[in-house]
C-alpha cells in the first residue's frame, strides 16, 4: 500500500513464474516433482499440484536431462483469479486452471494454431529435441493478467511486428 519493503519469504532455485492469493503464494520452479508449489506468506510450503511435462529424454545415445530443457518445457505465466490458478505455458500454449487446493478443473489447447501444433510436435516427441530448431521467438505466450473475470493473455506474432492480446474467458 504504501511501497515500503516487508520482508524476505525465503530463497528459491529457478523460479519460471509466481502468482499470489490472500492465503497463498504459488510458484513453478526448476527440477520439482510438481508443477506448482504453494506456499504460505511466511514462506512454509503448503503443498504442490500438477503434473509436469513428461518425455522420453532418450536421445539414442543414453537418457540426458538438461536444466536448459526444463525450463523450456515449464516456461510460464501463473494467474490468480476467482480462487483459480492458472498455469499458461509460454511454449506449449496450454492452460491448466486448479483449484486453490490443487485440483485440476480444466484444460485448454489452442490446437487452432499452427505455432502450437509445431512446436508441440517438436518438444513432444521422443528424445530431447535440438532447441535451435524451436529459436527463442516461438514462445506463444508472453505476460498474463487476471482482470475483470478474464485472463489477458500477451500472445507473440511470430512473422508480425507486434503482439496481439487474448481475452480468454
Amino acid at each position: 500500500k504504501d511501497l515500503v519493503f516487508k520482508s524476505r519469504m525465503r530463497l528459491f532455485k529457478d523460479v519460471y513464474s509466481i502468482a499470489a492469493s490472500d492465503k497463498h503464494v504459488f510458484i513453478v520452479e526448476g527440477q520439482s516433482q510438481a508443477l506448482i508449489t504453494a506456499y504460505d506468506h511466511s514462506g512454509k510450503e503448503v503443498g504442490s499440484f500438477g503434473d509436469r511435462y513428461h518425455i522420453d529424454p532418450y536421445n539414442g545415445e543414453g537418457p540426458i536431462t538438461f536444466r536448459t530443457y526444463d525450463t523450456v518445457y515449464h516456461l510460464s505465466n501463473l494467474v490468480y483469479g476467482q480462487n483459480r490458478v492458472y498455469f499458461i505455458s509460454q511454449m506449449l500454449g496450454d492452460i491448466f486452471v486448479y483449484a486453490e487446493d490443487g485440483r485440476l478443473l480444466k484444460k485448454r489447447e489452442f490446437l487452432e494454431e499452427q505455432r502450437i501444433i509445431n512446436n508441440k510436435k517438436v518438444l513432444l516427441s521422443s528424445g530431447l529435441p535440438d532447441l535451435k530448431t524451436i529459436g527463442a521467438n516461438s514462445r506463444i505466450f508472453g505476460d498474463a493478467q487476471w482482470a475483470g473475470g478474464y485472463i489477458y493473455a500477451l500472445v507473440f506474432q511470430m512473422h508480425k511486428k507486434g503482439s496481439e492480446i487474448w481475452e480468454i474467458d
